[in-house]
């Protein structure tokens, strides 16, 4: 288990599954059958090619044609192989390896957010939404493909917001996560010290509902106050968070309760 670790962080590739590189061996079997096949009437044709070095212009025409079309085809057949063992050998790179699966680990999800010319507001909205997904490990990025260099003063700066869009929204996602963290990390210190006490933990948990509930309100108040598409993103995204979190708190302060 380790060793798939290690060799997954220094970059060697892990071997594609069974059936995949079953895949791969069947589409470069069918790659070699199609040249082989594809091959005498090539040669056939190019021969017929030369021995009409004398004949008609339109028998060497006729054969040209032949020719062009049977190597187009075979060109065409190939390239479609190599494309599928390509994309055959990539799957398998992306897919988990068995070590991770028994380790419970996640693959990172990579959300892209392209942006041309867009308003900030609606691209903070769309950074905060991916970033809120329940997707388990995930990198957001924001591709920018304004102008570089922006003539008029209005595309200048919105540019320069976009740009510090990121930095701003990962500013506002710490606020969360920042007492979250360090509160996984003391619970950490405390089980390896066996200290928990499970009371005591069930309050903290419950603390750190609430104040997630709270982020998510004042997060949220702000854009009920804006136009349909800002409530929408209050209700459906901040405010629906929120009522699940504020659930979650009732639920861990009746199991305190109950202990």
């Amino acid at each position: 288990m380790r060793r798939g670790r290690v060799e997954k962080e220094r970059g060697v590739p892990s071997a594609p599954p069974g059936d995949l590189r079953r895949e791969i061996r069947l589409t470069q079997a069918s790659a070699l059958f199609a040249v082989v096949v594809a091959l005498p009437p090539l040669l056939g044709g190019l021969a017929e090619l030369i021995g009409l070095g004398h004949g008609g212009p339109r028998e060497i025409a006729s054969a040209v044609l032949t020719l062009a079309i049977l190597g187009c085809v075979t060109y065409g057949v190939v390239i479609h192989h190599l494309a599928r063992i390509g994309y055959l050998e990539r799957l398998g790179d992306r897919r988990s390896s068995p070590a991770e699966e028994a380790d419970g680990e996640e693959p990172t999800l990579t959300i892209l957010v392209p942006a041309f010319k867009e308003e900030p507001a609606v691209v903070r909205k769309t950074l905060l939404s991916a970033a809120l997904q329940a997707s388990g490990r995930r990198r957001v990025v924001l591709l920018i493909d304004d102008p570089p260099n922006p003539v008029s003063v209005a595309d200048r700066e919105a540019l320069f917001a976009s740009r510090r869009l990121p930095v701003e929204v990962a500013n506002l996602l710490g606020d969360l996560h920042g007492p979250c963290a360090g509160a996984a990390a003391a619970f950490a210190r405390r089980a390896s010290a066996d200290t928990v006490d499970l009371s005591a933990e069930c309050g903290a948990l419950a603390a750190l509902y609430r104040h997630a509930a709270v982020w998510f309100e004042a997060q949220a108040l702000p854009y009920r106050q804006g136009g349909h598409a800002d409530r929408f993103f209050a209700e459906a995204v901040l405010g629906e968070l929120g009522r699940r979190i504020a659930s979650a708190t009732a639920t861990s302060r009746t199991s305190r309760t109950r202990r």
